[in-house]
């Protein structure tokens, strides 16, 4: 993947329903997102906006506990300091703006 664009499908299979799609598609974009020098902010952005949809649609707490396990731990393998500074960085304005937006049932 081109670090100036984002497939249209990645964000959607991120967020799907299925559990192997969403599997499928964090691998993908793990990987993809491993080998860059660092990303533009716009399409950082894009990306972690569909790392938290796909937590936000797993399936019960040990799923997502899981899940962010293997998130997390992308960070450390990350060839270049700029792009894990800003993966994390990025990590937190994801979650500033859609926090306000998690419902109390999830």
């Amino acid at each position: 993947m081109p670090s100036s664009e984002v497939k249209p499908s990645l964000p959607v299979n991120l967020a799907s329903s299925q559990k192997f799609s969403r599997d499928k598609a964090l691998r993908v974009l793990l990987q993809s997102w491993r080998s860059q020098n660092i990303l533009p902010q716009n399409v950082a952005k894009k990306l972690w906006k569909g790392i938290f949809d796909c937590v936000y649609h797993s399936d019960n707490s040990l799923v997502q506990a899981d899940l962010i396990d293997r998130i997390a731990s992308h960070l450390s393998t990350f060839r270049h300091l700029p792009l894990s500074l800003q993966y994390f960085s990025t990590f937190f304005l994801t979650m500033r703006r859609e926090w306000s937006g998690i419902d109390s049932v999830r």
